[in-house]
C-alpha cells in the first residue's frame, strides 16, 4: 500500500536536489498508481493554458487510476494575518515570498512543505521547510482527485 508520508519525504529530497542542481524547479505532477507512476510537466503561460493542463491532469489521473500525487512548483506566497485578506495576486503583493512548494495529496490526506527561496546574485539556496498536515489547503492543484473540482478564475 502506498504510504503518502514516505512519498512526501522522497519528493522533498528530490525537489531539493533538482533545485540545487539547476537553480530552479519546473512545475511537475507525479501521479502514483498500483503499477507505477505518471509524470506530467506543466508549462502554462496564462489561465486558459493552466485550465487546459489541469483538465488533462484530472483526465489522465482518473484514466490510469492515480491514488495519490505529488505537485512540485516554485510559487509566490503571502502570509496573511488573522482577519487580513489578499488584495492582489501573491505575485503582485509587496509581502510576497518566493517558495518551493512540495505537496503530496491522496483522497484522505494532504501534506505540504514550503521552502523559502533565497537569491543573491548567482547564489541560490533554500530555507528548510517542515512537512505538515495541510487538510485545509485548497487551490486548483490540490483537487486533481476530486470528482467535482472547484472552479478557480
Amino acid at each position: 500500500m502506498l504510504e503518502i508520508t514516505d512519498v512526501m519525504h522522497w519528493a522533498v529530497e528530490k525537489a531539493k536536489k533538482v533545485f540545487y542542481d539547476c537553480g530552479y524547479h519546473e512545475n511537475i505532477l507525479i501521479g502514483y498508481t498500483e503499477s507505477g507512476t505518471e509524470v506530467i510537466g506543466l508549462n502554462y503561460h496564462d489561465d486558459i493554458e493552466k485550465e487546459a493542463e489541469l483538465r488533462f491532469a484530472r483526465w489522465l489521473f482518473s484514466d490510469v487510476g492515480v491514488q495519490a500525487y505529488v505537485h512540485i512548483a516554485e510559487a509566490w506566497v503571502v502570509k496573511l494575518e488573522k482577519g487580513e485578506s489578499l488584495e492582489a495576486p501573491p505575485s503582485k503583493s509587496p509581502k510576497r515570498r518566493e517558495v518551493l512548494i512540495v505537496m503530496a495529496i491522496s483522497k484522505t490526506q494532504k501534506l505540504a512543505c514550503h521552502m523559502g527561496i533565497r537569491r543573491d546574485g548567482d547564489k541560490v539556496w533554500l530555507e528548510e521547510g517542515e512537512i505538515e498536515e495541510s487538510p485545509n489547503v485548497s487551490g486548483p492543484f490540490t483537487e486533481l482527485l476530486e470528482e467535482e473540482p472547484k472552479v478557480y478564475s
